[in-house]
């Protein structure tokens, strides 16, 4: 109605035909593993993830994962992909991981820590508007990323590649445990500055940022770094 072409509440399953083919909803799926930002009819720029979240509590559409993406949990998960599935009726459980560089305590707003990471814990409210946050006591931190520093087991005094760096949640959990050097790369230059500016708040010295292929990394590097790090995902 007017400027704003949102159905309402009750009329929702009259366009939802529409919708499930529209723009909007064919990203409502992959907002579940990016983050970036689209154009809604409002000329708005929002975050995907929370476009998603919002329009699945206001207009009850239901979550369908594509069928190739479940294919490939199937086969990768086998006997444990029926938990995996069922894991998207469940609410999500917001994050935030404590950096030891600057505090050993949670902020108040915590209520129990992540069962595989001692440094992160799960938080209700707004974290990040706190000037805690801004100081870089702590990074707000999805979950299931924390288990990949706690698997790579970082000694003190190793040196480290974080090869797909940006945002900086996996370089500043590292950091946390003392290498001698570390090396956050990021390939995609805008998403290099992001990086950049989270190594900065969260105090890390021993940092180099870079912006550069992999091959070019290797060609000058080398087999130098005790522990490589590749999220690939999380790189453009």
């Amino acid at each position: 109605k007017g400027n704003d072409d949102r159905p309402d509440k009750q009329n929702v399953n009259d366009y939802y035909p529409r919708l499930h083919k529209s723009f909007f909803v064919f990203h409502f799926y992959t907002a579940l593993y990016r983050d970036s930002y689209i154009i809604l009819p409002r000329k708005k720029y929002v975050n995907r993830a929370a476009v998603a979240k919002n329009a699945q509590k206001s207009y009850n559409i239901p979550m369908e994962l594509p069928e190739k993406f479940k294919s490939r949990m199937r086969a990768l998960l086998g006997a444990e992909y029926e938990d995996f599935l069922a894991s998207y009726e469940q609410p999500s459980l917001p994050a935030l991981r404590k950096n030891t560089l600057k505090t050993n305590s949670f902020p108040p707003c915590c209520t129990e820590l992540v069962p595989w990471c001692d440094l992160g814990a799960y938080y209700e409210g707004s974290p990040g508007r706190s000037i805690l946050h801004e100081a870089g006591a702590y990074y707000i931190q999805e979950p299931s990323a924390m288990a990949v520093v706690t698997a790579a087991n970082i000694k003190t005094g190793e040196k480290m590649l974080d090869l797909c760096a940006a945002p900086g949640g996996k370089s500043t959990h590292a950091a946390c445990f003392s290498p001698s050097l570390l090396v956050a790369n990021e390939i995609v230059p805008s998403r290099a500055v992001t990086l950049g500016q989270n190594i900065e708040r969260c105090g890390i010295h021993d940092c180099v940022v870079t912006n550069a292929s992999p091959a070019l990394l290797a060609d000058k590097w080398g087999e130098f770094f005790d522990v490589v790090i590749a999220d690939v995902p999380c790189s453009g």
